[in-house]
C-alpha cells in the first residue's frame, strides 16, 4: 500500500500542490489505510467499496469525534487519492464517486448580521471623536467611517 501513497505524494508534487496540502492529504490517506488495513485484515486498495468510505467516516464522527468541517477535509482528500488512482489505472472502480461531503451547521446567532441602530452608530463616533490625538481620531474615524458605511462587519478582514 505504501507503493500508492508514494506515487499519489509525488503526483501532488507534480501538480504543485502546497506542501501543506501534500502533508495533510498523505496524513489523511495513511490514517484511512492504517484504518482499514485493521478492520479488513490483509486487502488490496482495489477491493475498497463505498460502504467502507462510509465506515470510515462514521468512525471519523463517531469514535474520533471529528466534526464535520474536519471529516470533509478527510473526505476531499480522499476523492483526490482515489481519481488519482482510478485515473492513473491502479484501481478501476473509485469509491468516492458517491460519497457526499458532511453538512455543516453553523450557530444560530453567528449566522445573523447584527446591525448598529442610528444612535449606537452616532454614539460609536462620538466616543471615537473624544480621542485627543488627532492623527488617532482621524484614523479612527475613518475605520469606523469604513466599516459603517461600507457594510462590513467587525471579523472581515
Amino acid at each position: 500500500m505504501q507503493q500508492f501513497v508514494d506515487s499519489f505524494v509525488h503526483y501532488l508534487y507534480e501538480e504543485a500542490k502546497d506542501k501543506k496540502t501534500i502533508s495533510s492529504y498523505r496524513t489523511t490517506v495513511i490514517h484511512f489505510l492504517k484504518w482499514y488495513e485493521q478492520r479488513e485484515g490483509n486487502i488490496t486498495i482495489e477491493e475498497t467499496r463505498p460502504i467502507d468510505i462510509k465506515e470510515y467516516i462514521s468512525y471519523l464522527k463517531h469514535q474520533c469525534k471529528r466534526k464535520p468541517a474536519t471529516i470533509n477535509k478527510y473526505i476531499a482528500a480522499l476523492k483526490v487519492f482515489f481519481s488519482y488512482l482510478t485515473e492513473t489505472g491502479l484501481i478501476k472502480d473509485n469509491p468516492m464517486n458517491r460519497i457526499k461531503m458532511e453538512k455543516i451547521e453553523y450557530a444560530q446567532s453567528s449566522s445573523q448580521t447584527k446591525w448598529l441602530t442610528k444612535e449606537e452608530q452616532e454614539r460609536f463616533i462620538s466616543y471615537v471623536e473624544l480621542e485627543k490625538n488627532e492623527f488617532k481620531r482621524l484614523r479612527n474615524l475613518a475605520i469606523i467611517d469604513l466599516m459603517l458605511y461600507a457594510g462590513l462587519r467587525v471579523n472581515e478582514e
